[in-house]
Protein backbone atom coordinates (compact mmCIF):
# COMPACT_ATOMS: atom_id res chain seq x y z
CA UNK A 1 0.00 0.00 0.00
CA UNK A 2 1.06 3.43 -0.52
CA UNK A 3 0.36 6.20 2.03
CA UNK A 4 -0.24 9.60 0.90
CA UNK A 5 0.57 11.58 3.25
CA UNK A 6 -0.15 15.67 3.53
CA UNK A 7 -1.63 18.21 6.38
CA UNK A 8 -4.48 20.49 5.16
CA UNK A 9 -6.48 23.67 5.87
CA UNK A 10 -9.09 25.02 4.56
CA UNK A 11 -8.42 23.86 1.37
CA UNK A 12 -11.57 21.94 0.50
CA UNK A 13 -11.25 23.22 -3.38
CA UNK A 14 -7.90 21.57 -3.80
CA UNK A 15 -8.89 18.47 -1.92
CA UNK A 16 -11.52 17.69 -4.27
CA UNK A 17 -8.92 18.19 -7.44
CA UNK A 18 -6.45 15.65 -5.60
CA UNK A 19 -9.30 13.51 -4.70
CA UNK A 20 -10.63 12.99 -8.06
CA UNK A 21 -7.18 12.85 -9.54
CA UNK A 22 -6.03 10.02 -7.44
CA UNK A 23 -9.21 8.31 -7.73
CA UNK A 24 -8.89 8.35 -11.61
CA UNK A 25 -5.59 7.65 -11.92
CA UNK A 26 -5.12 4.88 -9.66
CA UNK A 27 -4.84 0.89 -11.12
CA UNK A 28 -6.90 0.41 -7.77
CA UNK A 29 -7.78 2.57 -5.14
CA UNK A 30 -7.27 0.02 -2.43
CA UNK A 31 -3.43 0.17 -3.19
CA UNK A 32 -3.57 4.07 -1.75
CA UNK A 33 -4.46 5.15 1.91
CA UNK A 34 -4.71 9.09 1.97
CA UNK A 35 -3.31 10.24 5.51
CA UNK A 36 -4.16 13.73 6.28
CA UNK A 37 -3.49 15.99 9.45
CA UNK A 38 -6.67 18.20 9.65
CA UNK A 39 -6.74 21.37 12.76
CA UNK A 40 -9.14 21.17 15.31
CA UNK A 41 -10.49 24.50 14.70
CA UNK A 42 -10.64 23.58 10.65
CA UNK A 43 -14.96 22.73 10.60
CA UNK A 44 -14.81 23.21 6.51
CA UNK A 45 -12.13 20.53 6.41
CA UNK A 46 -13.33 17.89 8.29
CA UNK A 47 -16.86 18.30 7.61
CA UNK A 48 -16.05 17.90 4.03
CA UNK A 49 -13.62 14.94 4.67
CA UNK A 50 -16.35 13.48 6.82
CA UNK A 51 -18.81 13.43 3.87
CA UNK A 52 -16.55 12.23 1.38
CA UNK A 53 -15.61 9.42 3.32
CA UNK A 54 -19.01 8.10 3.17
CA UNK A 55 -18.36 7.70 -0.92
CA UNK A 56 -15.88 4.61 -0.08
CA UNK A 57 -14.10 6.19 -3.17
CA UNK A 58 -11.01 6.36 -1.31
CA UNK A 59 -9.53 5.34 1.86
CA UNK A 60 -9.22 8.61 3.89
CA UNK A 61 -7.64 8.06 7.26
CA UNK A 62 -8.31 11.53 9.28
CA UNK A 63 -6.04 12.70 11.68
CA UNK A 64 -7.98 15.38 13.38
CA UNK A 65 -5.58 17.40 16.06
CA UNK A 66 -4.48 20.75 17.75
CA UNK A 67 -2.77 22.62 15.37
CA UNK A 68 0.15 23.95 17.85
CA UNK A 69 2.08 26.81 16.19
CA UNK A 70 0.74 25.83 13.20
CA UNK A 71 3.36 25.79 10.08
CA UNK A 72 6.38 26.22 12.62
CA UNK A 73 5.31 22.43 13.77
CA UNK A 74 4.75 20.68 10.50
CA UNK A 75 7.59 18.23 10.63
CA UNK A 76 6.18 16.81 14.03
CA UNK A 77 2.90 16.62 12.47
CA UNK A 78 3.98 14.82 9.33
CA UNK A 79 6.20 12.51 11.57
CA UNK A 80 2.67 11.71 13.49
CA UNK A 81 1.12 10.74 10.48
CA UNK A 82 3.85 8.39 9.09
CA UNK A 83 3.60 6.56 12.07
CA UNK A 84 -0.42 6.02 11.72
CA UNK A 85 -0.23 5.26 8.54
CA UNK A 86 0.19 1.68 7.25
CA UNK A 87 1.77 1.94 3.20
CA UNK A 88 4.91 0.20 2.73
CA UNK A 89 5.78 3.51 0.36
CA UNK A 90 4.71 7.05 2.48
CA UNK A 91 4.40 9.45 -0.35
CA UNK A 92 4.38 13.55 0.58
CA UNK A 93 2.58 15.50 -2.17
CA UNK A 94 0.77 18.62 -0.68
CA UNK A 95 -3.14 19.63 -0.94
CA UNK A 96 -2.73 21.18 -4.14
CA UNK A 97 -1.37 18.57 -6.50
CA UNK A 98 -2.99 16.74 -9.15
CA UNK A 99 -2.26 13.26 -10.29
CA UNK A 100 -2.18 13.08 -14.19
CA UNK A 101 -0.15 9.77 -14.96
CA UNK A 102 -2.34 6.54 -14.78
CA UNK A 103 -1.22 3.58 -13.01
CA UNK A 104 1.38 5.09 -10.85
CA UNK A 105 0.31 3.43 -7.72
CA UNK A 106 1.09 0.18 -9.51
CA UNK A 107 4.66 1.21 -10.39
CA UNK A 108 6.06 3.05 -7.77
CA UNK A 109 4.71 -0.05 -5.44
CA UNK A 110 6.54 -2.37 -7.92
CA UNK A 111 10.12 -1.08 -6.68
CA UNK A 112 9.50 -2.46 -3.67
CA UNK A 113 11.25 -5.81 -2.96
CA UNK A 114 12.76 -5.76 -6.54
CA UNK A 115 15.90 -3.05 -6.49
CA UNK A 116 17.48 -2.79 -2.69
CA UNK A 117 17.57 -6.18 -0.61
CA UNK A 118 16.76 -3.61 2.46
CA UNK A 119 14.25 -1.48 0.46
CA UNK A 120 15.85 1.33 2.19
CA UNK A 121 15.05 3.79 -1.21
CA UNK A 122 13.20 6.81 -2.07
CA UNK A 123 11.86 8.18 -5.04
CA UNK A 124 11.97 11.19 -7.52
CA UNK A 125 8.49 12.30 -8.49
CA UNK A 126 8.45 16.22 -9.40
CA UNK A 127 11.48 18.23 -9.34
CA UNK A 128 11.08 22.37 -8.98
CA UNK A 129 14.51 24.47 -10.05
CA UNK A 130 15.08 27.82 -7.79
CA UNK A 131 16.38 30.90 -9.38
CA UNK A 132 19.73 29.98 -8.97
CA UNK A 133 19.38 26.93 -10.49
CA UNK A 134 19.70 24.33 -7.64
CA UNK A 135 16.88 21.22 -8.44
CA UNK A 136 14.72 19.73 -5.53
CA UNK A 137 12.23 16.83 -5.37
CA UNK A 138 9.19 18.40 -3.99
CA UNK A 139 6.70 15.75 -4.43
CA UNK A 140 9.05 12.49 -3.01
CA UNK A 141 8.07 9.56 -1.72
CA UNK A 142 10.37 6.88 0.51
CA UNK A 143 9.89 3.03 2.18
CA UNK A 144 8.47 2.87 5.34
CA UNK A 145 12.46 1.10 5.96
CA UNK A 146 13.96 4.50 5.44
CA UNK A 147 11.68 6.35 7.52
CA UNK A 148 12.05 3.60 10.17
CA UNK A 149 15.89 4.14 10.64
CA UNK A 150 15.73 7.76 11.08
CA UNK A 151 12.31 8.08 13.12
CA UNK A 152 11.09 11.38 11.79
CA UNK A 153 10.51 12.90 8.39
CA UNK A 154 12.40 16.09 9.00
CA UNK A 155 13.38 18.06 12.38
CA UNK A 156 12.38 21.40 10.86
CA UNK A 157 8.71 23.12 9.17
CA UNK A 158 10.83 23.20 5.79
CA UNK A 159 10.90 19.09 6.25
CA UNK A 160 11.05 17.81 2.90
CA UNK A 161 14.01 21.00 1.83
CA UNK A 162 15.64 19.11 5.09
CA UNK A 163 15.02 15.78 2.72
CA UNK A 164 16.62 16.81 0.22
CA UNK A 165 19.65 17.38 1.97
CA UNK A 166 19.82 13.48 3.75
CA UNK A 167 19.01 12.07 0.27
CA UNK A 168 22.11 14.10 -1.33
CA UNK A 169 24.32 12.47 1.21
CA UNK A 170 22.97 8.85 1.05
CA UNK A 171 21.59 8.28 -2.59
CA UNK A 172 19.44 5.56 -3.25
CA UNK A 173 16.89 7.56 -5.75
CA UNK A 174 14.96 6.01 -8.04
CA UNK A 175 14.08 8.13 -10.57
CA UNK A 176 10.17 8.37 -11.52
CA UNK A 177 9.40 11.76 -13.10
CA UNK A 178 8.15 10.36 -16.14
CA UNK A 179 4.88 10.34 -13.70
CA UNK A 180 3.20 13.67 -14.03
CA UNK A 181 1.87 15.13 -11.24
CA UNK A 182 0.48 18.70 -11.57
CA UNK A 183 1.14 21.31 -8.59
CA UNK A 184 -1.62 23.87 -8.45
CA UNK A 185 0.46 26.58 -5.58
CA UNK A 186 -2.23 29.59 -5.16
CA UNK A 187 0.78 32.24 -3.07
CA UNK A 188 -2.09 34.34 -2.59
CA UNK A 189 -4.27 32.33 -0.09
CA UNK A 190 -4.12 32.83 3.15
CA UNK A 191 -2.98 29.08 4.08
CA UNK A 192 0.38 29.88 1.94
CA UNK A 193 1.10 33.70 3.62
CA UNK A 194 0.35 32.06 6.79
CA UNK A 195 3.45 29.78 5.95
CA UNK A 196 5.76 32.79 5.16
CA UNK A 197 5.27 34.60 7.99
CA UNK A 198 5.71 31.61 10.12
CA UNK A 199 9.09 30.58 7.63
CA UNK A 200 10.60 34.20 9.45
CA UNK A 201 9.50 33.27 12.86
CA UNK A 202 11.34 29.84 12.42
CA UNK A 203 14.55 32.23 10.96
CA UNK A 204 14.75 34.19 14.28
CA UNK A 205 14.79 31.11 16.22
CA UNK A 206 17.12 29.35 14.01
CA UNK A 207 14.58 26.00 13.04
CA UNK A 208 15.19 26.88 9.43
CA UNK A 209 16.63 24.40 6.81
CA UNK A 210 19.18 26.19 7.08
CA UNK A 211 20.31 26.49 10.76
CA UNK A 212 23.12 24.74 12.12
CA UNK A 213 20.98 22.20 14.55
CA UNK A 214 19.01 21.18 11.43
CA UNK A 215 22.10 21.04 9.12
CA UNK A 216 23.81 18.59 12.66
CA UNK A 217 20.61 16.73 12.28
CA UNK A 218 20.45 16.33 8.75
CA UNK A 219 24.20 14.63 8.97
CA UNK A 220 23.19 12.42 12.00
CA UNK A 221 19.83 11.06 9.73
CA UNK A 222 22.63 10.39 6.75
CA UNK A 223 24.90 8.59 8.95
CA UNK A 224 21.95 6.33 10.66
CA UNK A 225 21.01 5.44 6.83
CA UNK A 226 24.20 4.84 5.80
CA UNK A 227 25.00 2.25 8.38
CA UNK A 228 22.03 0.33 7.88
CA UNK A 229 22.83 0.35 3.96
CA UNK A 230 26.16 -0.94 4.55
CA UNK A 231 24.81 -4.01 5.81
CA UNK A 232 23.42 -4.83 2.49
CA UNK A 233 26.34 -3.84 0.08
CA UNK A 234 29.17 -5.89 -0.60
CA UNK A 235 31.82 -2.85 -1.41
CA UNK A 236 31.53 -0.64 1.52
CA UNK A 237 35.07 1.39 0.60
CA UNK A 238 32.16 4.60 -0.47
CA UNK A 239 29.80 4.69 2.37
CA UNK A 240 32.74 4.21 4.06
CA UNK A 241 34.08 7.76 3.01
CA UNK A 242 30.57 8.92 3.38
CA UNK A 243 30.04 8.53 6.84
CA UNK A 244 33.67 9.48 8.10
CA UNK A 245 33.22 13.04 5.85
CA UNK A 246 29.75 13.33 7.63
CA UNK A 247 31.18 13.19 10.70
CA UNK A 248 32.85 15.39 10.61
CA UNK A 249 30.59 17.75 9.25
CA UNK A 250 28.74 17.18 12.31
CA UNK A 251 31.56 18.09 14.26
CA UNK A 252 32.08 21.56 12.46
CA UNK A 253 28.39 22.43 11.99
CA UNK A 254 28.14 21.98 16.25
CA UNK A 255 31.01 23.85 16.83
CA UNK A 256 29.80 26.95 14.53
CA UNK A 257 26.22 26.30 16.39
CA UNK A 258 27.50 27.84 19.35
CA UNK A 259 29.01 30.75 17.98
CA UNK A 260 25.91 32.08 16.26
CA UNK A 261 23.90 33.19 18.81
CA UNK A 262 26.33 35.85 18.75
CA UNK A 263 24.98 37.04 15.64
CA UNK A 264 21.16 36.60 16.75
CA UNK A 265 20.42 39.96 18.07
CA UNK A 266 21.41 41.63 14.53
CA UNK A 267 19.56 39.10 12.39
CA UNK A 268 15.92 40.08 14.74
CA UNK A 269 16.40 43.88 13.91
CA UNK A 270 16.90 42.92 10.38
CA UNK A 271 14.35 40.75 10.20
CA UNK A 272 11.90 43.78 11.56
CA UNK A 273 13.11 46.18 8.97
CA UNK A 274 12.79 43.95 6.34
CA UNK A 275 9.32 43.00 7.20
CA UNK A 276 8.34 46.94 7.59
CA UNK A 277 9.01 46.78 3.39
CA UNK A 278 7.00 43.41 3.29
CA UNK A 279 10.23 41.59 1.84
CA UNK A 280 10.08 37.95 3.62
CA UNK A 281 13.63 36.94 4.24
CA UNK A 282 13.56 33.24 4.32
CA UNK A 283 11.82 33.89 0.49
CA UNK A 284 15.02 35.22 -0.24
CA UNK A 285 17.47 32.97 1.46
CA UNK A 286 16.08 30.32 -0.13
CA UNK A 287 16.70 31.70 -3.45
CA UNK A 288 20.48 32.56 -2.52
CA UNK A 289 21.57 30.04 -0.20
CA UNK A 290 22.96 26.76 -0.47
CA UNK A 291 23.66 23.31 1.35
CA UNK A 292 26.79 21.89 -0.11
CA UNK A 293 25.99 21.08 -4.01
CA UNK A 294 22.51 20.10 -4.11
CA UNK A 295 21.46 17.52 -6.79
CA UNK A 296 21.04 18.37 -9.86
CA UNK A 297 19.71 15.64 -11.85
CA UNK A 298 19.95 14.34 -15.39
Amino acid sequence: MISVIFPTRKRTKSLIRLFNSIEKTCSDNKNVEIVLGIDTDDEETINFVNEYSKSGKLALVPVVDDRGRGYIDMHNRVTKLCKISKGKILMFPTDEYEFITKDWDRRILSCYDSIYKDNIFWLRIEDEVDPVGNVWAVCLAMTRDWFNVTGHFGTCYQHDTEFNFVAYHVGREIDMRDIKVIPHHEVSDKTYQEGRIAADKGLLKGRTVWSRGVRANVAVDAIKLLKQIRKSEKDRSDIDQRIRALYLDYVKTRISQVLMPIFNPFLKILVKILHRFGIHPTAIINNIMRYGKPRNMR
